[in-house]
């Protein structure tokens, strides 16, 4: 293994090993400073796509240091939530750990699932069980809270991961998880739709069922093309 200190002018290099055909891209920025701005975040997903904790750390690391306030998480619920009444908190996704260590850099955690236990019985990809849903929520938002930058409830329902119902049969989830945050005394926003399209019906059927009345923020995702 090699290793070489380098002092770069900001800026971008690229560092280039013919013999192996390999390239390296180098950002050179001097550490942020000052206020962060909260409209910047990333979807780094590491509960998910990062395994090995020293690898995590080293990337909260990097978010810290160009003034990312906020990371957009995963949180598989069945896991942490596997029978009733018991709870694992860590797994080995190391949900906690994250969250804990990207609050100790600063980092906060815009937390999201797309998944539900199936002891909660289940309409379509959706918790059946209301009640227990919002108690669920509240015991996660007292632990969590302090980590959080806000909550999304759910990821893109108005496709197969909300098994393509209607709006109408993802507004009662929202509804119930805003009231848990609500009742576990939390401040952070709550987020909804987090639509992956912009499909009229669906969205016109969660404003008639009163999603609006129940969450701070509505999220969209786009995949379209940029054009110039």
């Amino acid at each position: 293994m090699w290793q070489v200190e380098l002092k770069l002018r900001p800026g971008y290099y690229e560092i280039v090993f013919p013999g192996s055909s390999q390239e390296f891209g180098i950002a050179a920025l001097p550490a942020f400073a000052g206020q962060r701005d909260p409209f910047f975040a990333i979807d780094s997903a590491m509960s998910w796509l990062v395994r090995d904790r020293s690898t995590r750390d080293g990337l909260l690391d990097v978010l810290r240091r160009c003034g990312v306030g906020m990371s957009r998480e995963r949180l598989a619920w069945r896991a942490i939530s596997p029978s009733t009444g018991t709870w694992e908190w860590d797994t080995p996704q190391g949900y906690e750990t994250l969250r804990r260590a990207a609050a100790d850099r600063g980092v906060e955690v815009l937390e999201m699932c797309h998944d539900a236990p199936g002891w909660l019985g289940r309409v379509g990809k959706y918790p059946a069980d209301l009640a227990a849903t919002a108690r669920q929520w509240k015991q996660i938002a007292e632990r969590w809270q302090s980590t959080w930058g806000a909550l999304e409830v759910w990821n893109e329902p108005d496709i197969f991961f909300g098994d393509n119902l209607p709006g109408d049969q993802y507004v009662p989830l929202v509804k119930a998880t805003a009231y848990a945050i609500q009742q576990a005394g939390s401040k952070r926003p709550v987020v909804g739709g987090v639509v992956a399209h912009f499909n009229a019906a669906f969205l016109d059927s969660c404003a008639a069922n009163g999603m609006l009345d129940s969450v701070d923020v509505v999220s969209f995702h786009t995949y379209a093309r940029l054009r110039r």
